[in-house]
């Protein structure tokens, strides 16, 4: 029996190295970096002169406030989802809540505030049994059209409240300080706009998440070109003189006398002499038929004289 249980508990130790070395070991999780989150908007309207004017733009889904011509402050809205839309146009201020609530949007909760259905519509949803109604908290509420109004609420980057404009939390409370009742608010349709605003006198400037700063582009290098500071000389009119007159009397030029002509002297005559008489020898001919001899005198013309060389004339 002890041999027995010895060699199980070997074999026993043996199955749990192997199962114990067989083992993964999971590799340490390491959580991403959180990025931090975008501001909603920026303020820098404080002691900046001019009435207030807010304008909302549908189309990118934020709010631009202005004091007079100047931009002083920007935020990201959420206007009325399809079918709950919000009507552009120009409209005003007409009444201002800090803390109101909602007599029509809001959601069904039970007695110990359990919401039973949410983001309901009190006119057309029907209340479940054992339900009642809790309206929405829509503080900073600053209405501009009968029961639509721009006020404090979640701002997804959507579209998506029942007709009213919501406004995140930080923003909302400094437009409604900033935009007294009768302030206009204009809401349009429109591509997306840029408007030139006011810097910051005091403090950093918050920029939204949405600014990018392009990278400027390499200037080009020219070779710089010096030009001389001093003037050109102007050139001075150079006049002619006038022609200066001799007083002394005019003096006539010698005359030359004409040289006499030289003659040449003629030549002499040369006579030339007289041709020598030749004679002839005769030349003795031999005729075939007689055998008798011929003579033919054979003439020769006397040469000619030579012809004498003029001498020129010095």
């Amino acid at each position: 029996m002890t041999s027995r249980a010895l060699f199980r508990t070997i074999l026993a130790l043996c199955a749990l190295i192997l199962v114990v070395g067989c083992a993964e070991v999971p590799p340490p999780t390491t959580s991403a970096p959180v990025a931090p989150t975008p501001p909603p908007g920026y303020w820098n309207g404080d002691g900046v002169p001019g009435s207030s004017k807010i304008v909302v733009n549908i189309t990118n889904q934020r709010a631009y406030f202005f004091k007079g011509k100047q931009l002083v402050g920007e935020s990201t809205v959420s206007t009325g989802k399809k079918g709950f839309s919000t009507p552009p146009g120009t409209y005003q201020v007409l009444s201002k809540d800090k803390d109101h609530v909602s007599t029509v949007f809001g959601d069904y909760v039970d007695d110990f505030g359990n919401v039973v259905k949410s983001n309901i519509d009190s006119r057309k949803d029907p209340r479940p049994r054992g339900s009642h109604y809790d309206g929405a908290r829509m503080p900073y509420a600053m209405f501009f059209r009968g029961g639509y109004a721009m006020h404090q609420g979640y701002v997804p980057p959507y579209a998506a409240s029942h007709g009213c404009i919501r406004v995140p939390a930080g923003m909302a409370n400094i437009f409604f300080d900033n935009a007294p009742v009768g302030t206009p608010v204009v809401v349009k349709e429109s591509p997306a706009e840029s408007y030139s605003r006011v810097e910051p006198t005091n403090g950093p400037l918050s920029v939204p998440a949405s600014v990018t700063v392009p990278s400027p582009a390499p200037a080009s290098v020219r070779p710089a070109f010096v030009r001389s500071t001093v003037p050109a000389p102007t050139p001075v009119p150079v006049r002619s003189l006038p022609p200066v007159r001799s007083t002394r009397a005019s003096v006539s030029p010698a005359t030359t006398p004409t040289p006499a002509p030289v003659r040449s002297p003629s030549p002499a005559p040369v006579r030339s002499p007289a041709p020598a008489s030749v004679h002839p020898t005769p030349t003795p001919v031999h005729s075939r038929s007689s055998g008798h001899v011929r003579s033919r005198t054979r003439s020769r013309a006397p040469a000619p004289s030579p012809t004498p060389t003029p001498t020129p004339a010095r």
